[in-house]
């Protein structure tokens, strides 16, 4: 995913929101903080910014915390795509 984000025709497009949360993008925050408590993301963005920045041995060598870090990493991304409708909607 993070790939597709240097290429800049694509970095200003929504690419990760279904069709129903374009249309409902309250939606897809909804169900972010439905599947994972705020304290969880929290903790989740300290341990993974720790890391990176404390370390200089790859930080994720087990394959299931690599996966872990991807899906947040998509639902951060699809949280940040639906605020960016929200805002372009109180705009009109």
């Amino acid at each position: 995913m993070l790939s597709l984000l240097k290429q800049q025709h694509l970095s200003d497009q929504i690419l990760l929101l279904s069709n129903d949360e374009i249309k409902d993008p309250y939606s897809a925050l909804i169900e972010l903080f439905i599947d994972h408590k705020l304290p969880e993301i929290k903790e989740f963005l300290g341990d993974v910014t720790e890391t990176c920045l404390t370390t200089d041995r790859h930080p994720f060598s087990d394959p299931q915390v690599r996966s872990d870090c991807m899906h947040y990493i998509d639902w951060l991304v699809r949280c940040v795509e639906a605020c960016s409708l929200i805002a372009s909607q109180r705009k009109e």
